[in-house]
């Protein structure tokens, strides 16, 4: 009986044992894919909430020097979802998450992007609030001799008018 004990003791040990060391790598493979994974997921969402961010607040900004540093923010979070892309395995999901960032990163990046297009429409508004400032400065008022322009301007149409009746009635 005391074999038999020393066995099953022997046994117990072994087990455990196995049982610990394929946890191990069960708990170690569990963080290195699905953790590792699910934290790129909640990286990559952050970034790509940010970049949508900086696009909106790039395409209603009104101070010019505000462009560049929100193009530069948007380049970082780019950056960082490539990083996380490529930090999760190859599948559909993974495609179709990379086919929707590269949209969002080409509206930042493009040739046609948000910033340079946002930095175009607020020089032109510049552009013409200063042409309209200048002509604003012009003076306007009328020169001396206006009232007898006006007044002969004013005679004449009346004599024109006069000469157009007396010629209807025949005379």
């Amino acid at each position: 009986m005391c074999l038999w004990l020393d066995d099953a003791g022997f046994d117990l040990v072994i087990t455990s044992e196995d049982l610990t060391t394929k946890s191990k790598e069960a708990i170690a493979g569990l963080i290195e894919s699905g953790v590792d994974g699910f934290l790129a997921l909640l990286t990559l969402r952050a970034d790509g909430n940010l970049a949508a961010g900086l696009l909106a607040q790039a395409a209603t900004v009104d101070d010019p020097a505000l462009i560049q540093p929100f193009r530069e923010r948007f380049s970082a979070a780019a950056a960082a979802m490539e990083r996380n892309l490529g930090k999760l395995r190859d599948s559909p999901e993974k495609e179709r998450l990379r086919q929707a960032g590269e949209a969002l990163i080409a509206f930042g990046s493009s040739a046609d992007n948000i910033f340079d297009a946002r930095g175009q429409e607020l020089r032109a508004a510049g552009e013409t609030r200063r042409s309209l400032e200048a002509k604003r400065g012009c003076d306007h008022r009328p020169g001396p001799g206006w009232r007898e322009n006006v007044a002969s301007a004013s005679d004449a149409s009346r004599l024109r008018q006069f000469g157009r009746g007396s010629l209807e009635r025949g005379g």
